[in-house]
């Protein structure tokens, strides 16, 4: 688990671990927002958003909102199966 600060990143899952694919490789983000204790899975359309350079992610409930770069994510993609 990884903190942004206003995130705790649970699992990020991606089509594959090759390195340097960053955020761009990105489908889903499981995380805890941190101001309201809310787990959320965050995928396209629904509070995960491709931005140049990264990503962000948004909570559902009490929809705090942060773009979290992809160097942040070196090490952390898993591969969907």
């Amino acid at each position: 688990m990884t903190c942004t600060g206003i995130f705790e990143l649970i699992e990020v899952h991606g089509p594959g671990t090759a390195p340097g694919a960053g955020g761009a490789a990105i489908t889903a983000v499981a995380a805890a927002c941190v101001a309201c204790k809310r787990h959320f899975t965050a995928i396209a359309r629904h509070g995960l958003q491709i931005i140049p350079g990264g990503i962000a992610i948004t909570c559902p409930g009490c929809k705090t909102r942060q773009a979290i770069s992809n160097a942040r994510f070196d090490g952390l993609l898993l591969p969907v199966a």
